[in-house]
């Protein structure tokens, strides 16, 4: 699947599950395209942490980055409205970063979450 259509489909997605709470605001639009954003900011830093690059548990300066990078995918998840909040992963094999739906839905192998898509290069 083409990465404009996944990213467009977890738009969607957010935008249904927002509707349902009547939430489906421009800051929760403003919200959802941020964590397009920052899920792509995430995944690289977790690609550059298994290729050795980046260190978080020995670097201080890596550690306030993901640090921040994690509350700001916080601060987004709660600007969408109740029920939504972020799963952290480390291995960028898979989602390094899936939210939980107000619904439950989930799109991924382990039904935990709903995953931000990321354009792999």
């Amino acid at each position: 699947m083409s990465y404009q259509r996944e990213r467009d489909g977890f738009l969607s997605t957010v935008s249904v599950e927002c509707a349902a709470q009547d939430n489906w605001t421009n800051t929760a639009e403003n919200a959802a395209r941020r964590l397009l954003s920052y899920g792509q900011t995430y995944h690289r830093f977790q690609l550059d942490f298994c290729n050795g690059h980046r260190d978080p548990e020995t670097n201080p300066d890596d550690a306030r980055y993901e640090q921040q990078k994690e509350r700001l995918i916080r601060q987004a998840c709660s600007e969408l409205g109740k029920g939504f909040a972020p799963i952290f992963g480390g291995d960028p094999r898979g989602a390094t970063l899936k939210i939980t739906l107000p619904s439950g839905r989930t799109n991924d192998f382990v039904s935990e979450g709903w995953c931000v898509p990321v354009r792999v290069r």
